[in-house]
């Protein structure tokens, strides 16, 4: 016998539900249709909020701080007009001793801190485009400013005619800055994008 359709089911039974129909006939399908909510509201989520990163920011700040400690030694030289050797300084012991004439280029060395701030602002601000602009500018800043240090060392060596050790005149102000844009360069190819 086969099972009758629900609509002719209720009829039969007044005052008894969809329910019991299917457990009177639990393998028979309903001959007419369900009716489904076409039209599903959205779905309320919160908003995900990108996160700031504290490394980021510390990392920055230790690259003014390092930007603010010497660069090099240059005590064994005996350079008395040379007293500061920080990275503020820099231009002006590199104008003295190499060929490097080029005012904007010395000052180049200026956009290592510059573009450190502008990276704690961009972090804060969740400018994520500013900051990834000025990691890159402060890593480019900093690889120019390497190939001049090697340029100093080496006019040192000639001019004292001595031979100098690189990792010993460099001072711990350059290694701080070196290890902190390091860290730029993890975040502009491995950070959260």
């Amino acid at each position: 016998m086969s099972a009758p359709s629900l609509n002719e089911w209720k009829r039969s039974n007044p005052g008894k539900g969809v329910n019991e129909y299917y457990k009177a006939y639990p393998n028979s399908k309903a001959a007419t249709p369900i009716a489904t909510n076409h039209f599903q509201p959205p779905i309320l989520t919160s908003a995900v909020k990108e996160e700031i990163s504290i490394g980021n920011i510390i990392f920055s700040v230790m690259i003014i701080v390092g930007f603010m400690l010497p660069w090099i030694d240059i005590k064994p030289f005996r350079l008395i007009q040379l007293i500061e050797s920080n990275g503020y300084h820099l231009p002006r012991i590199i104008e003295k001793f190499t060929t490097v004439s080029s005012k904007m280029l010395l000052n180049s060395i200026y956009l290592i801190p510059v573009g450190a701030l502008v990276c704690i602002f961009a972090e804060t601000t969740r400018n994520f485009t500013l900051k990834l602009f000025s990691q890159i500018i402060v890593v480019f800043a900093l690889i120019y400013w390497v190939v001049l240090l090697y340029q100093l060392i080496a006019s040192f060596e000639n001019q004292f005619h001595i031979s100098i050790e690189y990792v010993k005149i460099l001072s711990y102000g350059f290694y701080l800055t070196c290890f902190a844009t390091c860290y730029y360069i993890y975040d502009l190819f491995f950070g959260d994008k």
